[in-house]
C-alpha cells in the first residue's frame, strides 16, 4: 500500500499517513492543528475535472489545482489558509 501525501492546513507542513489511516482525523506532529486524512490521495488529481471552483464559483485554469481567487485546493477538498500577520 501507498502513503497519502497531503498537506497541513495549518502550517503548511509536508506530511504522509499510511493508506489504512484514510478518513481518520490526527493532531499534526509539527503544530498539533487536526488534519483530516483523505480518503484518497489529494496529490493524484485528475487534470481538467473542474472548469469552476466548487467553494467560490471562479473560473479554474485547465489543470489547475489550487483556486487563485480564494485558495481552495481541488484535491484536498478545502481552502488553505496563510501565516501572515
Amino acid at each position: 500500500m501507498a502513503d497519502i501525501e497531503l498537506i497541513c492546513p495549518g502550517c503548511g507542513q509536508a506530511l504522509e499517513a499510511p493508506e489504512e489511516m484514510a478518513g481518520e482525523t490526527v493532531a499534526c506532529p509539527a503544530c498539533e492543528a487536526p488534519i483530516q486524512i483523505p480518503a484518497e490521495d489529494p496529490t493524484v488529481f485528475d487534470e481538467g475535472d473542474a472548469s469552476a471552483c466548487p467553494e467560490c464559483g471562479s473560473d479554474l485554469e485547465d489543470g489547475a489545482v489550487l483556486c487563485v481567487a480564494c485558495g481552495y485546493h481541488l484535491g484536498l477538498g478545502q481552502k488553505l489558509g496563510t501565516d501572515l500577520g
